[in-house]
Parts: C-alpha cells; sequence; structure tokens
C-alpha cells in the first residue's frame, strides 16, 4: 500500500509550515501533524509514526508528487473513501 504525505496546499506538494497529512492511496487520513517543512513532517508521520506500525502488507511512503497521484486524483478518493464510510454506519 502507498501512503502520501500531504502538505495543506492547493497543490498538496508544497514544503511549508503547516499541516501535514498521511494518506493512503485510498484516500483514508491516517495521521495528520503540524510541521515546520516537509524534513520534519516525513520524521513525524513516519519514522515516529504510531500509525504506521499497525498496517499490513508492504508500505510505500512517498510524498505527493513524487509518483503519478495527483492531487485531484488524491481528494477523489478521499472523498470517496468518507462516503462509502458514511453509508455503511
Amino acid at each position: 500500500m502507498k501512503l502520501y504525505i500531504v502538505s495543506e496546499t492547493e497543490s498538496g506538494c508544497d514544503n511549508i509550515d503547516g499541516i501535514y497529512f498521511l494518506i493512503t492511496e485510498f484516500g483514508e487520513v491516517i495521521d495528520y501533524h503540524v510541521c515546520s517543512n516537509t524534513r520534519y513532517a516525513w520524521e513525524d508521520l513516519v519514522e515516529n509514526s504510531q500509525m504506521i506500525p499497525n498496517l499490513t502488507g508492504d508500505i510505500e511512503v512517498l510524498f505527493l508528487g513524487k509518483d503519478n497521484m495527483t492531487s485531484e486524483e488524491l481528494h477523489r478518493r478521499n472523498q470517496d473513501f468518507y462516503a462509502k464510510k458514511e453509508t455503511q454506519s
């Protein structure tokens, strides 16, 4: 499974002093943290993660923009994921 580190910007790829999210390729937000830049986002969301060890299977963590996933597609998957979850409740 791929996990994406996404900054709270329109592109999701900018190096910011702000909120970063860790989102699965299916659109589920599994963690977030306020960080001063991408280096700290990696440390906080990956190296010091309390969520990743609970996941099963092969995990690949990428910054959004490092493969063919776009912010638009990840946003669509996020909306779909939570819409399905809402209907299951």
